[in-house]
């Protein structure tokens, strides 16, 4: 499964990277919207996780930009309660992921999204993250 990462921090996207790496994602880390549209131009992903302000670029207006590029599923890492309308405006092909998360709840996020499939794989993989990262 391949997943971008879409965050202007560098933590936020070193953090995602190695939780769903060593779940066994393939990722691709972009630090702006820019790259962003590149990569989706170039790649075909599975998943997106966004920062939801990334480049103070506005959530809706980024939204509708996404959907015209890919139908890919969205998690939106978020700090403000607002995020939550994009799930409304994107009529169930999006999460809010509140930040900071938990491993599980990066992991449960994605499967969430991405189907079953990868689910187990997932949630077996969330002790070696955790052994990891520790």
């Amino acid at each position: 499964m391949q997943i971008v990462i879409a965050s202007a921090n560098v933590f936020r996207r070193d953090l995602s990277s190695t939780i769903l790496n060593a779940a066994g994602y393939t990722c691709t880390e972009v630090r702006n919207v820019a790259a962003l549209f590149t990569h989706l131009h170039e790649t075909q992903f599975d998943l997106i996780l966004i920062d939801y302000q990334i480049d103070e670029t506005e959530p809706t207006r980024l939204l509708k930009l996404l959907r015209q590029q890919t139908q890919a599923p969205l998690v939106w890492m978020a700090e403000h309660i607002q995020a939550l309308r994009l799930t409304t405006l994107d009529q169930g092909n999006s999460l809010v992921l509140a930040w900071p998360f938990q491993i599980e709840q990066l992991l449960q996020s994605v499967t969430t999204l991405i189907g079953q499939s990868g689910a187990s794989r997932a949630m077996a993989a969330t002790a070696e993250a955790r052994n990891y990262l520790e």
